[in-house]
């Protein structure tokens, strides 16, 4: 089968799963679900859901092409990237705040990935679903299964998709700006590196950042300080990218013809359909 078309059937793969756990949950739950334990609860069992069975699927048709994301990298690397990942979480942080602003200007108002922590189970969940389950099994998803599938578009193509698809799954405009630029960064160094693993540790690394700013305790005046320097970092590299970008523009808009021959294959309206319909859910 043409890997463009798998690619796609595994995404709706996933989609088709993720329906039938909502209208089981609905069904058994209806409106009860006000605790922020059981909401992290049911976020774990859905991540597992729609990103497990598909990769075991792929797995199984293609065991070879598969592991063959998992291939040494020299320790210096690992210490490279794990240093730069902080300047890439202020980036992505960055530009989803002021795209957050725009939208707020239309009433559409953030809604929180981690519900506030009530009490520690919900600390502990809380912490499982964003550092542990959300790593391992969207990066063995979206960087081992979904970007291999497609580089028939060319690499770069390749990662601007997968982190398209990979921030729709995040299922809110809110949140989509976010996780695509951390997703550009996860898939370009799966592809340079030939690893899911190394991808795996920088996902963890990005979520617990979140996790534990969301869930420390500070004074204001000590969380207004840590927002202005994540801020004016993020604001700083995302300058820095754009200049960058400018002065790749032949290279840019190579990206942008193969990324949009993606838009020629049908199957890709049903994902943009759940996308929009999800965002309908969530925000009225």
């Amino acid at each position: 089968m043409n890997k463009r078309i798998s690619a796609n059937l595994y995404i709706i793969m996933s989609i088709v799963f993720g329906y039938l756990l909502s209208a089981a949950v609905s069904s058994i739950y209806g409106n009860s679900l006000n605790s922020a334990q059981l909401v992290n609860m049911l976020n774990i069992v859905n991540i597992l859901v729609i990103t497990a069975i598909p990769t075991t699927v792929y797995v199984i048709f293609n065991r070879e092409t598969f592991f063959g994301n998992f291939q040494d990298v020299p320790a210096k690397r690992w210490i490279k990237y794990i240093c730069v990942l902080p300047i890439i979480w202020m980036t992505a942080t960055y530009l989803n705040a002021a795209a957050n602003n725009f939208l707020s200007k239309f009433g559409i108002e953030l809604i929180d990935q981690l519900p506030p922590a009530d009490n520690q189970k919900t600390l502990i969940t809380g912490f499982f679903l964003a550092c542990v389950v959300a790593p391992i099994f969207e990066e063995l998803f979206y960087r081992g299964v979904v970007l291999s599938l497609l580089k028939g578009y060319g690499s770069g193509a390749a990662i601007v998709i997968s982190s398209v698809l990979f921030a729709f799954g995040h299922n809110s405009v809110t949140i989509l700006v976010s996780p695509f630029v951390l997703g550009l960064f996860l898939a370009y160094v799966t592809l340079k590196r030939k690893n899911v693993f190394l991808a795996i540790l920088l996902h963890f690394e990005s979520n617990l950042i979140s996790w534990t700013l969301a869930y420390t305790k500070m004074e204001d005046r000590v969380r207004i300080f840590i927002s202005l320097i994540i801020l004016t970092l993020g604001a700083s590299t995302a300058v820095f990218a754009m200049v960058k970008i400018l002065k790749n523009s032949d290279k840019v808009h190579t990206i942008v013809h193969q990324s949009l021959q993606y838009i020629k294959n049908p199957l890709w309206l049903p994902i943009l359909a759940n996308y929009i319909y999800l965002n309908i859910i969530n925000h009225g």
